[in-house]
């Protein structure tokens, strides 16, 4: 196609032809193309009617989904599978309103099933949106709640942790930036940070392996079937040991527990221990020798947190976990 020349455009709406002289500054077909495409951009936006919602993505059955569009027609509301063509709209369409322009519109969505939706929009000339709105009715739209069996894990042994609904839960090596962002199922799934992805059912407790990670702290997210997201909970993996040896019958009594200065520690066996304290990552906070079953230590100067006490002797060896406040 020659460059620098006018040329006519005819196109065709429901049968009736529109003019249109169209001047090409390109010098290739290519670029007399992209002139094309600018020129039909620019004059037919609008022809196509734009839907728009004002509620949130996840919706129950008793809220109510407000819509509008930006010229008369007709709101149409069907289910996410539905083929985008105006027959299937009009087949498989769940609800309907007749609307004029800019004006918002209620829909209960009290007979709706759980899934997702799409709001197409028809003009009065019959042009349909090509770029439907979504929303999703789901049994409750809060996150769900992710649980931990432990916070502090031992190499070795699993993370386990369960969701109070049905989905999957991801272990990451680091968390996201914002931390109290909502990320997406894409994002969370998607992340280099992503270790693990297991799906889940409602409160039953799933396992990560340790065996392959480093003693440092680990993320967990979470979200249900709908994709509502939860997280991120924090799980330590530490080197010190908490389990007692086979057939140990030493105990330790850990008094008060959480503690905000004395803890008493009481053992079940009188022996000679050595009393060590330890942080999440191993590093050794107190070394003490005590005789006997009883002995005070003063926490008043650790921070707040999470810290093991061991007792230790030619015969016994004991771990417990205390909470500093």
């Amino acid at each position: 196609l020659p460059a620098n020349e006018s040329f006519h455009l005819a196109l065709l709406d429901n049968g009736i032809e529109h003019g249109y002289e169209i001047y090409s500054t390109g010098h290739s077909p290519g670029l007399f193309f992209d002139d094309l495409f600018g020129f039909l951009s620019e004059h037919l936006i609008g022809v196509v009617p734009t839907v728009h919602l004002s509620n949130d993505y996840y919706l129950e059955n008793t809220d109510n989904l407000m819509a509008e569009i930006d010229m008369d027609g007709k709101i149409y509301i069907v289910p996410v599978s539905t083929n985008p063509a105006i027959d299937s709209i009009y087949k498989y369409q769940v609800a309907s309103v007749d609307a004029l322009a800019n004006e918002a519109y209620e829909f209960q969505l009290s007979g709706f099933e759980f899934g997702k939706y799409r709001v197409f929009a028809e003009s009065s000339d019959s042009a349909v949106s090509n770029i439907p709105a979504e929303f999703c009715v789901v049994p409750d739209k809060s996150p769900p709640i992710l649980s931990l069996v432990s916070d502090s894990v031992n190499i070795g042994d699993s993370i386990r942790v369960k969701i109070s609904r049905d989905g999957s839960i991801c272990l990451h090596i680091a968390p996201f930036l914002y931390q109290d962002t909502l990320y997406t199922v894409s994002e969370i799934t998607s992340s280099s940070r992503l270790i693990e992805n297991k799906q889940a059912q409602a409160n039953t407790v799933i396992s990560f392996s340790t065996d392959d990670l480093a003693a440092k702290t680990y993320w967990i997210y979470g979200f249900d079937q709908y994709g509502i997201v939860t997280g991120p909970l924090s799980v330590n993996i530490v080197t010190t040991s908490i389990r007692p040896i086979t057939n140990n019958p030493l105990e330790i009594t850990l008094f008060p527990n959480p503690v905000k200065e004395k803890v008493t520690v009481h053992a079940s066996i009188p022996d000679v221990y050595d009393i060590a304290i330890t942080g999440l990552k191993g590093q050794s906070l107190f070394n003490e020798r005590m005789e006997g079953t009883i002995k005070e230590i003063d926490l008043s100067s650790f921070q707040k947190g999470v810290y093991f006490i061991t007792l230790r002797s030619r015969d016994y060896v004991r771990t417990e976990k205390i909470i500093k406040l």
